[in-house]
């Protein structure tokens, strides 16, 4: 049988060190996935949006019957219903539903991957150090609504004196896998879709 597979955006083939942060995005998300108590699946780091989107669905077409083969990827924009996310990406980005793909197939991080990041304030303090400047972030509950451009640029602001300032790339990943699972679930509506959906699909880890 094959393996349970998770496509995901970001870690651009064709950058300088690109090879390491896929391992970084592929370990990011794995990390992520054990701290709900789940065996991750097969994760690919696919590049840009469109990249992942057409990768999911030559896997999805493929895919054997017991086989779950899923998408992620930021939504860009608010979602106004998380249980019709393909709508929301055909109305954006003009993507097809592929035949046969179901709605738990298809997750979104809202509005970016720094959403999540800036909801999770004591992981940012904790790593950021005491030079960390938080005043210009949204708040928690709000990070879902505020404009991505606007998140990553307060980001940055934000952690500007800092020993290692905020970056998309290496750093995101390792903010990423330093996230309580706990903290994104009360704040982040699109984290709990994105935690339903694996935890109906994954296997539990096993603890001795």
């Amino acid at each position: 049988m094959q393996p349970d597979c998770l496509y995901f955006e970001g870690a651009c083939r064709g950058v300088p060190h690109g090879k390491d942060l896929r391992i970084s995005a592929r370990s990011a998300f794995a990390v992520l996935i054990q701290k709900l108590g789940l065996r991750p699946p097969k994760l690919v780091a696919c590049g840009s949006r469109n990249d992942a989107y057409e990768q999911f669905c030559g896997a999805h077409n493929l895919a054997q019957a017991a086989q779950f083969v899923a998408l992620l990827v930021d939504s860009e924009d608010p979602v106004r219903d998380l249980k019709r996310i393909w709508s929301h990406l055909n109305a954006r980005d003009g993507w097809s539903r592929p035949d046969g793909a179901a709605e738990d197939q298809v997750m979104v991080m809202v509005t970016c991957m720094e959403a999540w990041i800036a909801a999770d304030r004591a992981t940012l303090f904790s790593a950021a150090g005491p030079r960390f400047e938080p005043g210009g972030l949204a708040a928690p509950q709000n990070v879902e609504t505020t404009d991505r451009a606007s998140l990553l640029r307060d980001l940055e602001h934000a952690t500007r004196n800092c020993s290692r300032p905020y970056q998309k790339g290496r750093r995101s990943f390792e903010l990423l896998a330093e996230l309580d699972p706990a903290v994104l679930r009360t704040h982040l509506a699109s984290f709990r879709d994105f935690e339903a959906k694996l935890r109906a699909k994954l296997t539990p880890l096993q603890y001795d």
